[in-house]
């Protein structure tokens, strides 16, 4: 394994990235302690993290920061790109994934490892970043002896551990209970339910892959759902491949012309992965005038489990998924169907993963006025 890393502090900061010992860097090196914790950023081509120490003087290795949905290695950063996220040489769209697990200074506001190669690879990997008040932008590039892609990207601080843009739980976490119109105080309430999964009450579509990749779904009627039937998907997903897919409910529809405004949506479901599988990830969904929306990445949670556990989105903040129009919550704003996006990616092992998994009791909340 080989890593440069790019100073430009003092020599201590070298011993703290080797040994993770205070030597006493300058600490206007650092970045305000406040802004410590989980930083994440994506948009419909690429997602990255990357955690800050309590001190705000490194990024270090943190559970929080995993998007990969086939491991849970705890990385200081991260980057997750579909096939078109970054440009080559040849100004063509490219893509990969990487993830570094060791601790970075951050000096001047800034934060850089170069020529790192992961054991048992020949591609080298960069990345650079730095700091502007509550955001952050940056590049990671792969260089191979054929080819260099370069991926830019911004990041944000994520509040509280609450995933930023929407969702309780930020990366991998799980609601505890399902949503109720409780939730919505004095506010109007619709409620959006399934917990029989009839074939002819959902349709599903393919939103984004990269590689080589597929998947099917099927209601599940073999006793293992939270009763049955529920409704099972399965994705098969190459090397250095992902996809997500759309599963929209058909009906109702959400029409604001009747019911009203739209103040906050909030998202449940019970979860499975299922025997002999491996994980695979979740996220509200939305679709309007044809176009769909979805949270955050950093808001996407995990299907590891192997008994029925719920997954849960409070006040879900959904952004355009290939487009860049907003989602219209107003009284004038066309109908919403409602649903959820499954997805799986792949990037070390073996050649191929199938992941298996289960869920049911869908159920969504609109508070309305």
């Amino acid at each position: 394994m080989r890593t440069h890393l790019k100073m430009v502090g003092f020599a201590c900061c070298l011993l703290l990235l080797l040994t993770g010992s205070e030597c006493g860097c300058p600490s206007e090196g650092a970045i305000p302690a406040e802004l410590g914790g989980l930083w994440a950023g994506s948009s419909d081509r690429y997602s990255t993290c990357f955690y800050v120490s309590e001190g705000g003087m490194q990024l270090m290795p943190s559970r929080d920061c995993n998007l990969e949905p086939s491991n849970r290695n705890p990385y200081s950063y991260e980057m997750r790109g579909e096939s078109n996220a970054g440009v080559d040489q040849d100004g063509n769209e490219c893509g990969f994934g990487f993830g570094y697990e060791e601790p970075v200074p951050i000096v001047d506001d800034s934060f850089a490892v170069e020529g790192h190669t992961p054991s048992g690879s020949s591609d080298e990997f960069s990345f650079s970043g730095t700091f502007n008040g509550e955001s952050a932008s940056g590049t990671t590039t792969k260089v191979n002896s054929q080819s260099r892609c370069d991926i830019e990207w911004t990041a944000i601080r994520m509040q509280d551990g609450t995933g930023g843009t929407g969702g309780s739980g930020g990366i991998g976490g799980s609601g505890g209970i399902p949503v109720s119109c409780d939730v919505c105080g004095q506010l109007g309430c619709a409620e959006f339910s399934d917990d029989t999964f009839a074939e002819a009450d959902w349709e599903d579509s393919l939103l984004l892959q990269g590689g080589t990749a597929g998947y099917s779904v099927a209601q599940g009627t073999d006793d293992q759902g939270n009763p049955d039937p529920y409704r099972v998907i399965r994705h098969e997903v190459g090397m250095e491949s992902s996809i997500w897919i759309a599963h929209d409910k058909i009906e109702p529809v959400y029409d604001t012309s009747v019911k009203g405004l739209i103040r906050s949506l909030h998202y449940s479901f019970d979860g499975i992965a299922l025997a002999g599988s491996r994980q695979a990830s979740i996220r509200p969904l939305a679709r309007q005038n044809g176009r769909w929306f979805w949270t955050d990445f950093s808001t996407y949670q995990l299907i590891n489990e192997n008994g029925w556990v719920i997954k849960r989105w409070d006040d879900a903040s959904l952004i355009p998924v290939g487009h860049s129009e907003p989602l219209d919550l107003s009284e004038t704003g066309a109908p919403i169907t409602l649903g959820f996006s499954s997805g799986a990616s792949h990037t070390t092992g073996v050649e191929n993963v199938v992941r298996n998994s289960g869920v049911d009791n869908w159920r969504v909340i609109i508070c309305y006025e």
